[in-house]
């Protein structure tokens, strides 16, 4: 889907929020539809190169959800 119609980002570390992010993903998913929504690697097409991916979504998302960990500071 072309990121400008993205709606949310949502950033996370895999290790401390994944659980959180893909079950925030599934419910806000319901609601607005997946294809408003950025989690990578879910949204990420294969063969896509990840950083230009993401930062397109970022520069067009409307909000940016952040997960922040009990270990996120650690990293």
């Amino acid at each position: 889907m072309p990121p400008e119609k993205r709606l949310a980002f949502i950033c996370y570390r895999n290790a401390d929020s994944g659980l959180i992010a893909h079950s925030l993903h599934g419910q806000l998913s319901k609601k607005l539809g997946s294809e408003r929504l950025f989690l990578a690697p879910a949204s990420i097409d294969g063969g896509e190169k990840w950083p230009s991916e993401i930062e397109d979504a970022l520069v067009a998302a409307v909000v940016m959800v952040v997960l922040i960990g009990r270990d996120w500071i650690r990293v």
